[in-house]
């Protein structure tokens, strides 16, 4: 195909191959890492928030439709978010504003990376 314009980073052999072959996979594996390593704790938050929040304010705004980020989203961080949004649901929060107030990021972000994942 080669290139077709600069619309896109898809627009360009040489580009996609590019994000496709050293971004995206560098990306998710960075990503996976954060998931599966950082627990977080009271006072820092946990791989799947920092993850989340990545996707929302970084990837989400973008065109990015890379087929192996959407399945990474899809098989880790859904699951994981969903999980985290039991969990805190489920938790006694000493506050329940606090709680409520994460909740809605939690069940936002999921809607975001289902919408996402389509």
């Amino acid at each position: 195909m080669g290139y077709s314009g600069l619309e896109s980073v898809y627009a360009s052999d040489s580009a996609a191959d590019f994000v496709g072959g050293i971004i995206v996979p560098s990306l998710i594996e960075n990503l996976k890492k954060e998931i599966e390593t950082n627990k977080g704790n009271k006072y820092n938050t946990d791989g799947v928030v920092n993850v989340s929040l990545f996707l929302v304010e970084f990837i989400l705004p973008g065109q990015w439709r890379d087929s192996d980020l959407i399945n990474f989203v899809r098989n880790k961080v859904l699951p994981k978010l969903e999980e985290k949004i039991k969990r805190t649901e489920e938790a006694k929060w000493e506050s329940a504003e606090n709680q409520a107030y994460h909740l809605s990021h939690f069940v936002t972000w999921r809607c975001k990376l289902e919408e996402f994942v389509k």
